[in-house]
């Protein structure tokens, strides 16, 4: 929502740099856990806590947000793509 507002609001370069430290959050927590989880951790390359249950692995909005941003930014796959660690 935020990427998608502040583009709208001409914010473009704070959209990317939004998308860019979210992309890699996720990229950071997928290379050291090896999976996605329902949230992010703003402040760190975590999964998120707090709220009503505990953290959900392969929650399915992330993977849609993902497959959102990289749609919106192609470069940052690639980017995220070449950041990958071997399994």
């Amino acid at each position: 929502m935020a990427v998608d507002g502040l583009s709208r609001y001409g914010e473009d370069a704070f959209a990317r740099a939004i998308a860019r430290n979210f992309l890699g959050n996720v990229q950071a927590v997928y290379a050291r856990e090896r999976k996605l989880v329902e949230k992010y951790d703003a402040e760190g390359p975590r999964g998120g806590g707090g709220g009503e249950y505990p953290l959900q692995d392969g929650f399915g909005w992330t993977n849609g947000v993902v497959l959102a941003l990289f749609g919106r930014y192609p470069d940052l796959e690639a980017d995220a793509s070449s950041a990958r660690t071997p399994p």
